[in-house]
């Protein structure tokens, strides 16, 4: 794939997450504390689970945008485990078609406090630089141990990849929980 072309697909992709997590803080905190139903997760609480993986990934990202290996090739190849994560979260046709128990280090505490939407669109706004310094780093020879075992390293271009799949696939999950909210929800890309 054209490495700018990846890139810029996934600079509009922040934006727009973070265009649809400014729109959340339009809503009452007491609807974004409130779970549809006994063992689901609040709007807040999916927010502050995105935030748990922005904040492994972002630094490890800046990380290498900073000081990384450089490259000036064009083109971007995925990696086949790359592919596989990616696919997993990605939501399709707006719809999430498996469903997965997040991991010990990703389970979120409950929330009630607004601050955490800005928090991640504070995140996003970080990643949307280290895409810009991307332009000419190495997505393929720099690598980030996933967050669940560091024994897995996936590459840069695949982390990007799989982080902004993962942050679709829980705005949907934010849409149909304000949904089954009765609030008319707006927050899906």
């Amino acid at each position: 794939m054209n490495k700018k072309e990846l890139l810029d697909a996934l600079k509009q992709q922040v934006s727009d997450n973070i265009t649809l997590a400014q729109a959340l803080l339009t809503e009452a905190t007491e609807v974004l504390n409130d779970a549809p139903s006994p063992g689901t997760w609040s709007v807040l609480r999916i927010v502050e689970h995105l935030n748990t993986y922005n904040s492994y990934y972002v630094p490890k990202i800046k990380g290498i945008t900073l000081k990384g290996a450089r490259s000036s090739a064009n083109t971007y190849k995925p990696g086949m485990l790359g592919n596989y994560f990616v696919e997993m979260m990605e939501p399709v046709n707006g719809v999430v078609i498996r469903k997965y128990k997040a991991s010990k280090q990703h389970l979120p505490q409950i929330i009630t406090d607004t601050a955490i939407i800005q928090t991640y669109i504070s995140s996003q706004q970080e990643l949307l630089d280290c895409i810009d310094r991307s332009v000419n780093i190495d997505l393929v020879k720099n690598k980030i141990p996933v967050s669940i075992s560091p024994l897995i390293k996936l590459r840069l271009g695949d982390v990007y990849r799989f982080l902004v799949a993962h942050q679709q696939r829980h705005f949907v999950q934010i849409n149909n929980t304000l949904k089954q909210l009765s609030v008319s929800p707006q927050y899906q890309q």
